[in-house]
């Protein structure tokens, strides 16, 4: 069992460096059976919608098309963080 505790050093995604630690401390820590990430890396919806618009399409229980702008799944996705992680 092992618990990460990561937060990111500026406003916004993190960068492809800050990736790219992640990477190298989450490659270290596959071993465990359990691992708990608790962090906060600032990634955000990759939308042109408005906080406003956001919230309506929470109150319209349209979570998963909200999802699929989730800055942290499209980074995922690519590759770029977070590999064997689900």
């Amino acid at each position: 069992f092992v618990t990460a505790v990561s937060t990111a050093s500026g406003i916004g995604a993190p960068t492809p460096q800050e990736n790219q630690s992640l990477n190298a401390l989450s490659r270290r820590i596959l071993d465990h059976d359990i691992v708990i990430w608790v962090g906060d890396k600032n990634y955000r919806l990759n939308t042109e919608l408005s906080s406003t618009e956001v919230v309506e399409m929470i109150k319209a229980g349209k979570i998963k098309e909200l999802v699929e702008f989730d800055q942290l799944k499209q980074e995922m996705k690519e590759g770029n963080i977070f590999q064997n992680f689900h």
